[in-house]
């Protein structure tokens, strides 16, 4: 008989918080989510919960239509994960229709502005389904050559951008909003790029030709790391220029995606990948927070 103490074992709270939260993919549309706040704290914005709330459940819904239709076009590596969508349960058409709901209940009373930026929305939807045809197989924008992961990167950098702009009201513009945007795309683009080392002999049977595929890993690591540093470079200049104040989550998220591109490998385990490298997006909002709190704590710290 099995000891009732065996469902309460390390394994199986491992195995739960797998399919709750990293399976489901609310984890990495919690850290998407982030980054809307994020941008709102790099402009100054005032912060404003629909926009996170809006990516949250606009990025349930491709995630999930990805790994549905991966697992008939392009089997995902990890079994596990390949045997809870092959079969979607409870949770998983749930999660869809939370989505769904999310964006309609917020688009129905959302400013003209917002109705407006969402309609690109139809990009991460179609981003992985076979749409064009070629001789015996249907093709998918992330087939492109080199583009899937500066697609992704692409979609989510304008969705946390433009969605807190059109509820704010604020017209884009000044040397803060390009700093601000080019930082986000090149953290969530080097992130984006770092699951294609974890896909690589995937993408490589199904035909998926990625950056580390066309390059080479290495020198796909020293690209996205010249990107990083120019950046960093950027907003240093702009700092010691007095053009925008100082903002230490900038520093911090790009050393700390420095770090982890030099170590990742193909090798390196999947739930590496899934937990803390998409736990990653939420860096520039916790560093943020954690400067916060100690500047509040300690008036005298500069």
């Amino acid at each position: 008989m099995t000891n009732p103490l065996n469902l309460f074992n390390k394994q199986n709270w491992r195995n739960v918080f797998l399919e709750i939260l990293i399976y489901s993919n609310i984890w990495v549309a919690s850290a998407i989510a982030s980054l809307c706040f994020s941008f709102q704290l790099l402009m100054e914005l005032p912060l404003d919960w629909r926009s996170p709330l809006f990516c949250f459940g606009a990025a349930l819904i491709p995630y999930h239509l990805d790994r549905v239709v991966d697992v008939y076009v392009q089997q995902i590596p990890d079994p596990n994960v390949q045997s809870y969508f092959k079969k979607p349960g409870f949770l998983v058409w749930f999660l869809i229709a939370l989505g769904l709901s999310i964006i309609f209940t917020l688009l129905w009373f959302a400013p003209t502005a917002v109705r407006y930026v969402s309609l690109l929305g139809i990009f991460p939807l179609i981003y992985g389904v076979p749409l064009f045809p070629r001789s015996n197989q249907w093709y998918r924008l992330k087939d492109i050559p080199g583009s899937k992961a500066w697609i992704v990167g692409a979609i989510i950098t304008y969705a946390v951008v433009s969605l807190p702009c059109a509820y704010a009201n604020y017209c884009p513009q000044g040397i803060t909003f390009i700093l601000s945007t080019l930082f986000l795309f090149i953290f969530i683009v080097t992130n984006s790029h770092s699951f294609d080392l974890r896909d690589i002999e995937s993408d490589q049977e199904q035909g998926v030709i990625t950056l580390p595929l066309m390059m080479g890993i290495d020198r796909m690591k020293i690209l996205l790391s010249i990107l990083n540093v120019s950046v960093l470079a950027l907003w240093v200049w702009a700092w010691s220029s007095s053009l925008i104040p100082f903002k230490p989550e900038v520093i911090i998220s790009i050393l700390i995606t420095l770090c982890y591109l030099s170590i990742l490998k193909p090798s390196t385990s999947r739930p590496i990948y899934s937990i803390f490298i998409d736990g990653c997006l939420f860096i520039p909002l916790f560093v943020h927070l954690l400067f916060s709190l100690t500047l509040k704590n300690n008036p005298s710290v500069h």
